[in-house]
């Protein structure tokens, strides 16, 4: 799958077999929800590992048969990093 290297300025090849596929969801001030779909995957651009993210539509986003990733709430703090911010 072809991906842009904001960062370096060049395409970059990564096979499906590394790449993980995601969806953002997101309330509109409107109050309606509005789905993205992207392909995310990491890659070694000269010699520098980057993220790679690339919006897909969501009938290619249906069609790929790779693992679908699960990103955390927004705004929410893991529960060990909540820990360590308490006041003494």
């Amino acid at each position: 799958m072809e991906f842009y290297d904001v960062r370096h300025r060049e395409k970059v090849n990564v096979p499906e077999s590394d790449v993980r596929k995601t969806s953002y969801t997101r309330t509109t001030k409107n109050g309606s929800t509005q789905t993205r779909y992207a392909v995310r995957a990491k890659a070694k651009v000269k010699e520098v590992e980057v993220s790679l993210t690339k919006f897909i539509s969501k009938a290619e986003f249906d069609r790929l048969n790779v693992v679908e990733e699960k990103l955390a709430i927004p705004g929410m703090i893991p529960p060990r990093i909540k820990r360590s911010l308490r006041w003494p």
